[in-house]
């Protein structure tokens, strides 16, 4: 299992990028909600499996950008208050 990154590793340089990341993220997870009814539709025009694989990696893609931005921003807030 993957370890979260130490807040000092993470780069300078990237940090800015937080904020907007976890704006997108939270979209991409509302959309991922709002169009949750629709999926078996698409499991039967496109098959089960494929539809619902794609969805799980939608919502682990998006919730590992969140996780991210949520990273970046706190290494932000911290290298502030120093």
């Amino acid at each position: 299992m993957a370890r979260s990154p130490d807040l000092d590793t993470v780069d300078d340089t990237v940090a800015p990028l937080g904020v907007p990341a976890m704006i997108t993220a939270l979209g991409m997870l509302a959309a991922a909600l709002l169009t949750a009814d629709r999926l078996p539709d698409w499991a039967d025009d496109y098959g089960g499996a494929l539809v619902y694989v794609a969805g799980a990696l939608y919502v682990a893609v998006s919730v590992r950008l969140l996780w991210w931005g949520r990273t970046a921003r706190a290494v932000r807030v911290r290298r502030r208050a120093r």
